[in-house]
């Protein structure tokens, strides 16, 4: 004798909805809004000359401050590696220095 359990067929259904909203409660939505704003911005520099003109000054700024940037943290870490290594140095003189930096 064989018990047979069968499953309403709204089950599969909810358990569907409720995945769905699972995903829909993880999804990244800050990303989704930066993309707006990046594209809406982007459609405004190339609609609007006032954008377009204050933009080519901005284009300029930006790789200068990127480039600052990149310079600046590969010196910190240079100075981060060899302070590191100073501090585990046996070298009495080479730890105190990085201690003392």
């Amino acid at each position: 004798m064989a018990i047979k359990i069968t499953t309403p067929s709204v089950l599969p259904v909810t358990l569907n909805l409720a995945g769905k909203r699972n995903r829909l409660r993880d999804y990244p939505w800050w990303l989704a809004g930066i993309l707006v704003l990046v594209l809406g911005t982007f459609i405004l520099i190339l609609t609007q000359p006032d954008f377009r003109d204050a933009f080519s000054f901005i284009k300029a700024g930006l790789g200068i401050t990127l480039s600052i940037t990149l310079t600046a943290f590969a010196i910190a870490l240079v100075i981060g590696l060899l302070a590191g290594l100073g501090r585990i140095s046996s070298n009495v003189f080479v730890k105190n220095i990085a201690t003392l930096y």
